[in-house]
C-alpha cells in the first residue's frame, strides 16, 4: 500500500511502497522486483512502483515509472541469477529497494502514468519476441523436413507416413500465418498506430504458442535423436518455453484479449438492457475492427479488390466475423457481468479473435505476393507454395474458429471445473489430514 506521505520516514511498508518525501522534491521506494533481466549489470533501468495520486478528492494508487541506478542508496542485489530451465545466455536478478531515495525529475513520462509507458514498451517488445519466435520455429520446421526426408523407418522414408505428414503441414501453416502477423503487427508499430494493445497482445499470444507447438512436434519427428544435446533441438525447446510465460503469460493475455473486445460490446449491451432501446447495430470494438480495420489492411473498403485466388478466404473471413459479432452479443446477454470471471469462454472468444486477425494477415500477405507477381519474372514454385500453405492455414483456422463460437453456448465447463473442485479439495484434506 503505497500513501503520499508528510514524512520523510514510514511506517511499516509492504513490498513495492512509495511516497513523497516532505520536501517534494523526492520519492521515496520500498520493496522487491523479482526476475529482472541483467538487472545486476545494468548502470541505469526502469523501475515501475505504486504511487498515491490525488483524484477528485480521493487517494487512489496508479503506477508511475522511475529511472533509477545501481549507485543511489538502498538499492540492492539480493540475487544476481537465477538457474534457469533456458535461456541461460540471460541473467535475471532480485533487487530490493531499501527506501531508496530518487530524485522527482527521475519520473519517466507523468506521475500515475507508468503503466502507458510500460504498455508502449510491450508494443515493441511483443513484435520482437514474436520475431525471435519465428526464427526458432522456422529453423525447426526445416530441420524436421530434412530429417523426415532422410529417416527411414520400417524400409520407408519417414516423410511418407500421414502422421508425420500432418506435423509438417501444421508446423508449415504455423509458420507462415505467424510470419504474416508480425509483420502486419510491426508494421502497426512503424506507422505509430495508436492504441494497440490489442494487436499486438495477439501477435504475441499466437507466435509464442506456434512456436512452442511447432518445436515439440519437432523433437517428436526426430524422435530419441531429438531429445539428445548435440543436435540443439532440446535446447530450442527449453528456450522456447519462456515465450508464454514473459511479455504477459498465456492465460493473462488471454483473458485481455477477450475482455478487451467486449468492453465496448458490453457498454452498448448495458446501455440497450437498462435504457430498452432497440437492438444493438454497432457491435463495439470487435465488429467495427472485423468490419474496417481487417477488410482494409487487404483490400481496402471493398472483398471485390482481393484476387480471385483469395476470393474464398476473404468471404469466410467476412462470415466469421458476423458470426463472431452475434456471438459476443449473445454471450454478454446471458452471462452479464459473470462472464468476467467465466475463463474458459474467455479462452474460447480469445482464440477466435486472435485465429481471425491471424487469417486477415494471411490472407493480406498472399494478396500482396500476387499483385507484385501479376506480370512479373517470379519463383512460382514458391508462389505455389505460399498459396498452398497459407490457403491451408485459413481453411484449417476457420474450422478452429466455428468449433470455439459453438463451444461458447454448447460445452463441459461445469463438469471440468468440478473435477479441478474436487481435486483441490481432496489435497487440502489430505494436507490437512497430516
Amino acid at each position: 500500500q503505497a500513501e503520499d506521505g508528510i514524512r520523510d520516514q514510514p511506517r511499516s511498508r509492504g513490498l513495492g511502497d512509495v511516497y513523497k518525501r516532505q520536501d517534494g522534491h523526492h520519492w521515496v521506494l520500498n520493496g522487491e522486483k523479482k526476475y529482472i533481466t541483467n538487472g545486476a549489470l545494468a548502470g541505469m533501468m526502469t523501475v515501475m512502483a505504486r504511487t498515491p495520486i490525488e483524484e477528485n478528492g480521493k487517494i487512489k494508487e496508479k503506477v508511475t515509472a522511475f529511472i533509477v541506478t545501481p549507485d543511489m542508496a538502498g538499492f540492492q542485489v539480493i540475487h544476481p541469477n537465477r538457474s534457469k530451465c533456458g535461456i541461460r545466455g540471460t541473467w535475471q536478478a532480485t533487487l530490493r529497494f531499501n527506501n531508496m531515495v530518487v530524485p522527482r525529475e527521475n519520473v519517466l513520462g507523468e506521475v500515475g502514468r507508468g503503466l502507458k509507458v510500460a504498455l508502449t514498451v510491450l508494443d515493441y517488445g511483443r513484435c520482437t519476441l514474436s520475431a525471435g519466435c519465428i526464427g526458432g520455429a522456422k529453423v525447426a520446421l526445416e530441420m524436421s523436413v530434412r530429417h523426415a526426408q532422410n529417416r527411414s523407418q520400417f524400409d520407408r522414408s519417414l516423410s511418407e507416413f500421414h502422421l508425420i505428414k500432418q506435423k509438417i503441414a501444421r508446423m508449415s501453416e504455423l509458420v507462415f500465418a505467424a510470419d504474416a502477423l508480425t509483420y502486419l503487427a510491426a508494421g502497426m508499430v512503424d506507422r505509430h498506430d495508436e492504441d494497440l494493445m490489442l494487436e499486438t497482445a495477439i501477435c504475441k499470444l499466437f507466435c509464442s504458442e506456434a512456436s512452442w507447438r511447432v518445436i515439440d512436434d519437432a523433437v517428436q519427428i526426430h524422435g530419441g535423436a531429438g531429445y539428445m544435446r548435440e543436435n540443439g533441438l532440446e535446447r530450442m525447446l527449453r528456450d522456447a518455453r519462456i515465450n508464454r510465460i514473459v511479455e504477459g503469460a498465456t492465460e493473462v493475455m488471454t483473458s485481455f484479449v477477450a475482455l478487451m473486445g467486449m468492453k465496448e460490446v458490453g457498454e452498448d449491451l448495458e446501455r440497450v438492457l437498462h435504457a430498452a432501446r432497440r437492438p444493438i447495430h454497432n457491435f463495439g470494438r470487435l465488429a467495427t475492427f472485423a468490419r474496417h480495420e481487417w477488410r482494409d489492411v487487404i483490400v481496402g473498403p471493398s472483398w471485390t479488390g482481393l484476387d480471385p485466388q483469395l476470393v474464398k478466404e476473404g468471404e469466410k473471413l467476412a462470415q466469421l466475423t458476423r458470426l463472431l459479432a452475434r456471438s459476443v452479443t449473445r454471450l454478454l446477454a446471458k452471462h452479464q457481468q459473470k462472464v468476467l470471471d467465466l475463463q474458459l469462454l474467455h479462452s474460447r472468444l480469445a482464440w477466435s479473435v486472435i485465429e481471425l486477425f491471424t487469417m486477415s494477415a494471411v490472407i493480406s500477405k498472399l494478396q500482396s505476393t500476387l499483385e507484385k507477381t501479376n506480370g512479373a519474372d517470379v519463383d512460382r514454385r514458391q508462389l505455389n507454395h505460399d498459396l498452398v500453405v497459407g490457403k491451408g492455414y485459413c481453411q484449417h483456422a476457420a474450422r478452429r474458429i466455428q468449433r470455439r463460437l459453438k463451444g461458447l453456448f454448447r460445452n463441459h465447463d461445469k463438469q471440468r471445473l468440478a473435477v479441478a473442485n474436487e481435486v483441490f479439495d481432496f489435497y487440502a484434506q489430505v494436507d490437512g489430514d497430516h
